[in-house]
């Protein structure tokens, strides 16, 4: 809880930030893994058989080439497949056909041909400095990490040529993706920071950047790719070692993972003041299925059914409990403070030590009510109305332009009972319309 004194005004603004969801509970278990002696990078599932890439030139084989492996899975040896071209390659995508690879150096994502090695195509990669790569069985989707030595943490999607902007990667502001991986209609990232020493997977609704589940990996080192085939998820990961890098595949078997059909609690804005409920929303499956706007990570707003109502909201310090608040003395939080003193949303208490001193202005006549100024006063009141005002001094200009007739009685107590002065009132008054009886006033201009 934050306290404000001498507050005038709060300026809100709201960063909307994906998390985690909070119903997802995920079980990672390590099989298997196996060191290789470089640095193993992209990596793909292949016809039942694990493909990965060495990022790095001068490598292994034939000087000065990076080149594509499968590994054995029983005695963790690897078997070469194809070079790359001069070019160190980053990530790889499966489509069923043909290889996918990201050379970030160039800017460039190569299409091969699995079974001779050969370049089929090329496309521009959506930024310099791409870190993730998967197709979805039509299309190819790529994460940044940086673009030209700027953050640039995006999840896009190769569309009829070009390349969209889809959504931020998950907690962008404060981790950098690295990896891309589609399975069973779900995009899977994982991100790191430098805070950190282990990599965060994430599972991602591909229709709205929505996190449905995340869980850290075994790995103290990040993880640079990820894919899912033959009932498990593969990744790569690397530290560096002295006199170079080394790296280990594993081999996760994950459980608990939401699917399509699982029901999935969602959080929204219903009261739309830009901040999501803490409680939960409603919950639905099948991927997209949530209400525009809603996400799957809990808000921070405690009544989303009242707009006043939130974590930004000013609670006024109500000293002598007559319902009105202290302007000067307020604190920043949701819920309604607990006494005493008592808190209010009013601001409006000329004197907040005496209980029979509220707002400075009670009008009375057909009904009775209290306003701070007396420009409000005046257009609230009714024909025949009699405004009674504090002794105080008042700064604000008049416009009396209804057609009525009220009367302005000044120099009242606090209690509107007895007459003890005169009210000062440093302003114009701007007559165009009916007509206005002042008593016990004092004019400046």
């Amino acid at each position: 809880m934050k306290k404000i004194i001498g507050i005038s005004f709060v300026t809100v603004a709201m960063l909307l930030c994906l998390l985690p969801a909070a119903n997802a509970e995920v079980v990672v278990d390590e099989v298997n893994s196996w060191n290789v002696d470089w640095k193993a990078s992209g990596i793909e599932y292949i016809n039942d058989e694990v493909w990965f890439i060495d990022s790095r030139s001068n490598c292994c084989v034939n000087a000065n080439d990076p080149a594509v492996y499968i590994l054995d899975t029983f005695d963790g040896s690897y078997a070469f497949q194809h070079q790359t071209w001069d070019v160190p390659m980053h990530d790889l995508a499966w489509d069923g056909n043909s290889l996918w690879m990201d050379g970030p150096s160039t800017g460039t994502i190569y299409e091969m041909d699995i079974s001779t090695g050969l370049e089929l195509s090329t496309i521009a990669s959506p930024a310099i400095g791409s870190t993730g790569l998967t197709h979805d069985g039509t299309t190819l989707w790529s994460t940044t990490g940086y673009s030209e030595g700027v953050q640039d943490r995006q999840i896009r999607k190769y569309e009829s040529g070009v390349w969209i902007d889809m959504f931020a990667s998950p907690n962008a502001e404060a981790e950098t993706p690295h990896g891309l991986a589609w399975h069973d209609g779900y995009l899977w990232t994982t991100t790191f920071s430098v805070s950190n020493s282990k990599s965060t997977l994430y599972q991602i609704d591909p229709s709205d950047g929505s996190v449905i589940s995340s869980f850290t990996t075994p790995s103290e080192s990040y993880i640079h790719d990820l894919v899912w085939g033959g009932g498990y998820l593969w990744v790569t990961s690397s530290w560096t070692v002295a006199g170079g890098v080394q790296s280990q595949i594993y081999q996760l078997e994950v459980t608990g993972v939401p699917t399509a059909s699982d029901p999935i609690d969602y959080y929204c804005d219903d009261d739309h003041d830009y901040y999501i409920s803490s409680i939960v929303s409603g919950s639905c499956s099948g991927i997209g299925c949530r209400p525009i706007g809603c996400g799957t990570a809990a808000g921070s707003d405690c009544d989303d059914g009242d707009p006043v109502i939130n974590p930004d909201t000013l609670w006024y310090e109500d000293s002598d409990g007559d319902g009105y608040g202290n302007p000067t003395v307020a604190y920043v939080q949701c819920t309604q403070p607990v006494g005493p003193p008592d808190y209010v949303l009013d601001n409006s208490d000329y004197d907040d030590s005496d209980p029979n001193i509220g707002l400075p202005i009670k009008i009375t006549g057909a009904t009775t009510s209290y306003h701070f100024t007396l420009q409000a006063a005046y257009d609230y009141s009714s024909n025949g109305d009699i405004i009674r005002i504090i002794a105080e001094s008042f700064t604000e200009d008049l416009s009396i332009d209804i057609i009525k007739s009220v009367v302005f009685s000044g120099g009242y107590d606090g209690a509107f009972d007895t007459n003890i002065g005169n009210t000062m009132l440093n302003g114009d008054i701007n007559v165009s319309n009916g007509t206005l009886t002042i008593e016990n006033f004092i004019l400046q201009q």
